[in-house]
């Protein structure tokens, strides 16, 4: 984890973020992340990690919203430099980043059209995600 500002700034340049807005290159200056945590698959402990990685950043996320603060999880990462960066041995694979801070902007779930699932941002600068119905997904057995 790391809440250190000039770390912080390195780590931000190894993250894509939000592919579908190829004109945003994610936020800016005084809005980005105060923390990111590096999750880590250790290969030596197991060789694989299954569904614990989605528990884990899901659980982090819950707690840190409970907490005030917003956070994303970022798996579109610059992984030979990030582990470069922090010195990671080979050991460690980069799983994804959660990033935490104080959100800044407004994020609205709506409700997919036409099967159209992008994110996108309106003329005031509210990020839409569009998210499948309940009815959508979950099955009904009777």
């Amino acid at each position: 984890m790391s809440t250190d500002e000039s770390l912080n700034a390195e780590i931000f340049e190894q993250l894509a973020w939000a592919g579908y807005l190829s004109y945003w290159s994610g936020p800016e200056e005084g809005e980005r992340p105060s923390a990111y945590i590096i999750m880590l698959h250790d290969t030596l402990i197991s060789g694989n990690y299954l569904c614990d990685d989605g528990i884990a950043a899901q659980s982090i996320l819950l707690g840190a919203v409970e907490a005030g603060f917003g956070g994303c999880i970022i798996h579109s990462v610059n992984r030979n430099k990030l582990r470069e960066l922090l010195n990671l041995s080979e050991q460690f694979e980069i799983i994804q980043v959660i990033a935490l801070g104080k959100p800044k902007e407004t994020v609205l779930l709506d409700e997919i059209k036409n099967g159209d699932f992008k994110y996108w941002r309106d003329e005031n600068q509210v990020h839409h995600v569009p998210k499948r119905s309940l009815d959508e997904i979950i099955l009904e057995i009777r």
